[in-house]
């Protein structure tokens, strides 16, 4: 009988597996933002979206590290125009719009948040193979609100995300 059921459950996760081939892969989307690591850690925060109709490309990303007392939360936003379809990769094109937030938490009291939004930043499609798009990106955010005054230098920018391909 235990048999059966050890059989019975390999079966079930064996399936589950081949359903979900894509399962293994890994999302990232990583940069230097004003000489500081950003690197999305939230997993379902990490994700990538593709409208066919409009040609337009978002990745986002968003980091936390909260601990008792304190903390922060940054997110990463990129929306770029380019028609993966026709495309000689690699291809550089000018993101439409950039936003990159930071926001910190001191006790149950929450602190500045800084955000940055606008063009400035480049984005480098290096692969897409009809679902995962993987790329590069830099150049700076201007300011847009909190104690952000000087534009945030994105460096180093890198992404491998699986795109929900919206309308196709």
């Amino acid at each position: 009988m235990r048999g059966l059921r050890i059989g019975c459950v390999l079966g079930i996760a064996l399936s589950l597996l081949a359903v979900d081939a894509g399962a293994g892969r890994k999302e990232s989307i990583k940069a230097r933002v004003n000489g500081k690591r950003f690197k999305g850690n939230l997993k379902p925060a990490i994700l990538g979206a593709r409208d066919a109709n409009l040609d337009t490309l978002t990745l986002n990303g968003l980091y936390q590290h909260i601990s008792p007392g304190k903390g922060s939360v940054k997110t990463l936003t990129i929306i770029a125009l380019v028609d993966l379809d026709t495309a000689v990769l690699p291809v550089t094109v000018p993101a439409l719009s950039t936003t990159f937030s930071e926001a910190s938490v001191t006790g149950f009291v929450p602190g500045d948040i800084n955000i940055w939004s606008g063009e400035g930043v480049s984005i480098t499609i290096q692969s897409f193979d009809g679902t995962r798009v993987t790329g590069t990106f830099e150049g700076s955010i201007p300011p847009a609100s909190g104690n952000a005054t000087e534009p945030a230098v994105v460096e180093k920018g890198k992404f491998k995300i699986d795109l929900d391909l919206g309308l196709q």
